[in-house]
């Protein structure tokens, strides 16, 4: 199985568990490995047959903008549910992390697998 990557992704999105939270959108920052076999497209070097990654992303920020959450956990099934349904990946490792989150820690958050079984 091969793996295409995004890293450090920056987006924004309404989450927060706390009030001062949920006045404006944060940012968060988005790690993915899709698992896909790439062998098609690349024998035929064609976008069709593997993931459009370009296009993944901005899926993705359209899905996040419409939506409210308190826990960073369910906006990463979110994603991952996501992505899962809408493209072509076998499974997937999603890291979703608040930069600001805490004071005194450089990042916080969450790291989760999926796979369409």
């Amino acid at each position: 199985m091969d793996k295409i990557f995004i890293q450090e992704l920056e987006l924004f999105a309404l989450i927060g568990a706390y009030t001062q939270e949920r006045s404006k959108k944060q940012k968060i920052i988005l790690d993915l490995e899709l698992g896909i076999n790439t062998k098609d497209a690349s024998l035929h070097d064609s976008l069709e047959k593997t993931v459009d990654y370009d296009h993944l992303i901005k899926q993705v920020e359209i899905c996040i903008s419409t939506t409210e959450f308190f826990l960073i956990e369910t906006l990463a099934e979110h994603i991952a549910q996501y992505i899962l349904k809408k493209f072509n990946v076998h499974w997937l490792r999603l890291c979703l992390t608040k930069p600001s989150a805490i004071a005194h820690a450089k990042k916080v958050g969450i790291i989760i697998e999926r796979s369409l079984n």
